[in-house]
């Protein structure tokens, strides 16, 4: 084979590689966003998790929906 195939062969793949790239990135900012996390709301939410340090019992934990409360409940007591 000689140079100028090789030469283009490689620039036909750089050319068809820019085209899907093109179109994949196109796609991407079309995608409408996804919201992240949980939706504010009232009440709260019980989680429940496995033995305690194998005192044979275990203790629910109430996760509040309200993000101000959940901010107030995470932030650092005086």
């Amino acid at each position: 084979m000689t140079v100028t195939v090789w030469i283009y062969g490689i620039a036909t793949l750089m050319v068809i590689v820019g085209i899907v790239l093109a179109i994949r990135s196109s796609f991407a900012r079309n995608k409408p966003k996804s919201a992240q996390g949980v939706k504010p709301g009232q009440g709260d939410t019980v989680v429940t998790g496995g033995e305690t340090a194998g005192r044979g019992h275990t203790t629910p934990i109430r996760i509040s929906k309200n993000p101000q409360d959940y901010a107030k409940a995470m932030a650092p007591k005086k």
